[in-house]
Parts: structure tokens; C-alpha cells; sequence
């Protein structure tokens, strides 16, 4: 499993920002923290289908659909990640509203310990720009 926390408001499909560029970050923060085995061009193979799981999670209103930062978002890790995009079979994508402290449960089980610790950071804080 591969878990990446992306400290940025994201890019949308129907947004007028530079997706380009926004995708050159993601990929880079997953370079760094995943970084390829000698001799290999992606972390898996063609043959591979992926499930992807992208959790965003925002102050007072997601101003975001989630639908639109998923495009971008798979996009980028492709031929790092996977070869294709047409791999990942299955995407989950849901926003978590911070407002008043009112949250529906996420499960951080999976993640990363580091990166379980700067959510649960994040949702303790009072500034949660």
C-alpha cells in the first residue's frame, strides 16, 4: 500500500490552474517516499489492477468535486506507479468536512504512521486552512 498526504488544495479538472504543474508535486512527493528498486520502470506491472482510495480533507467547505481532483490526482503517478491509468480498477473518493469538529470516522489504520499522526495533527489543530 502505498499512502501519500498531500498538504495543498487541490487541482480540478474544471479549475484554471496549471494541472501540469500540480501533478509534477504529487509525483515528486511520491518519488520521495517511494522511491523505485534498481531496474524497475514502475512499482507495478501492466498486468496489475490498482484500487485507489483519496480522502480530502478540508476547513470549512470542500470548494473541490471530488470527482474533478481524482483525474489529476491518478494521473500523475502514472509510469511511476503503475504503467497505465487503466489499471486502477476501483477509485473511493470522499471529502471530510472539518467544520465545528462534526466528522464522519475515518479509518487511519492503513496509513502510514507519520502521516496518521499529521491528519490527527490536523484535525486537533484550530487552523485548519
Amino acid at each position: 500500500m502505498f499512502t501519500l498526504l498531500i498538504e495543498r488544495e487541490p487541482v480540478s479538472v474544471n479549475g484554471s490552474a496549471d494541472h501540469i504543474q500540480y501533478e509534477k508535486e504529487l509525483l515528486n512527493l511520491m518519488k520521495q517516499r517511494y522511491p523505485l528498486t534498481a531496474g524497475k520502470k514502475t512499482h507495478y506491472s501492466y498486468s496489475d489492477r490498482l484500487y485507489v482510495q483519496l480522502i480530502y480533507i478540508c476547513k470549512n467547505r470542500c470548494g473541490r468535486d471530488i470527482d474533478n481532483i481524482l483525474k489529476y490526482t491518478i494521473d500523475s503517478f502514472s509510469k511511476f506507479l503503475y504503467k497505465d491509468d487503466h489499471q486502477i480498477g476501483y477509485a473511493l473518493s470522499q471529502s471530510l468536512v472539518c467544520k465545528d469538529n462534526n466528522l464522519i470516522g475515518i479509518n487511519i489504520s492503513q496509513f502510514d504512521k507519520d502521516i496518521a499522526e499529521r491528519v490527527l495533527e490536523f484535525l486537533d489543530s484550530e487552523d485548519r486552512e
